[in-house]
């Protein structure tokens, strides 16, 4: 059931489903809404009490007065459980951006984790990617290029970035109700969207390095899920990025996110057979089997 959960002067928009004396805390990741996660939370949702929400300024979140970024999307996370009455320690999942929003929680409030799963995580080594030659690859898909798309997209109307924002509705429309499907053109044609989205980006490596730096992540037992690197290198060659660029890039991305198996001492490494970075739409069974051993052992 969706929710508007206050957590001081601002509200969260909160997805809360299930049960049970165990909670799973799920962060989507920097472009992705509560929706695209339902066959997750759904199926999670039998076992436990799974709470999914959106970050300030995404959705129906309202935004902050300081800005987007990790240590404030952290502390909303302290303020939301903190709200809902949690006292005891919760498995945390993050994908992408809201992995490495989790592996600060981790570090900030150690006692407060009784596992995690890391879902092709931003690495806290990100800036590794940046130095890689990469030119064809660099040329197609580049932060610049990024926080350019998210200033065009800041200053349209949501009819005008429906209009020229094509995937929207990558989805399996048969699948979906009416007001999912409204909820989700809500989600990505919103303005503030783009705005929280292009102040992320703009301190992210900042961020990643301040959480390097930070307290140490705890000793629990940890899920690291991988996307299928060689499935993406044949999608990058497909999308005419040479076979070097390609291998080069996803090796570096795979060194990253298996070094996250080092955060503890009672972690699992697990690839994503034939998943790109989506792995919860290519592979939600992988996540939810991942969990789910959490769920079991936390």
């Amino acid at each position: 059931m969706r929710h508007l959960i206050s957590i001081g002067e601002r509200k969260l928009e909160t997805e809360i489903r299930g049960t049970g004396e165990k909670t799973v805390v799920v962060l989507p990741g920097m472009n992705s809404s509560i929706d695209d996660w339902n066959e997750v939370i759904r199926e999670l949702s039998d076992m436990c009490k799974v709470i999914c929400f959106h970050r300030a300024g995404c959705g129906e979140s309202e935004p902050n007065s300081f800005g987007a970024s990790v240590i404030q999307t952290v502390r909303d996370v302290r303020s939301l459980i903190d709200a809902l009455q949690i006292d005891t320690p919760i498995i945390l999942a993050g994908h992408s951006y809201g992995g490495l929003c989790v592996q600060r929680f981790a570090r900030e409030y150690p006692d407060s984790v009784s596992g995690v799963a890391l879902i092709d995580s931003t690495s806290v080594d990100l800036n590794r990617l940046d130095s890689l030659p990469i030119p064809t690859l660099n040329e197609q898909q580049s932060d610049d290029d990024w926080i350019a798309e998210c200033k065009r997209y800041a200053s349209m109307t949501p009819t005008e970035i429906f209009e020229c924002n094509p995937y929207i509705f990558d989805h399996n429309q048969s699948q979906l109700s009416e007001d999912t499907r409204e909820r989700i053109s809500r989600f990505y044609t919103n303005p503030t969207l783009y705005k929280t989205m292009l102040q992320e980006v703009e301190v992210w490596y900042q961020c990643a390095k301040e959480t390097k730096e930070s307290g140490h992540f705890p000793d629990v037992s940890l899920k690291v899920i991988a996307r299928d690197s060689k499935y993406c290198v044949q999608i990058l060659m497909n999308d005419g990025i040479p076979r070097d660029e390609a291998e080069l890039f996803e090796q570096t991305w795979h060194d990253l996110i298996l070094k996250q198996s080092d955060l503890s001492g009672q972690s699992q490494f697990i690839t994503a057979i034939n998943s790109t970075h989506f792995v919860y739409k290519d592979r939600p069974d992988i996540i939810i089997q991942a969990i789910t051993e959490l769920i079991r052992i936390c």
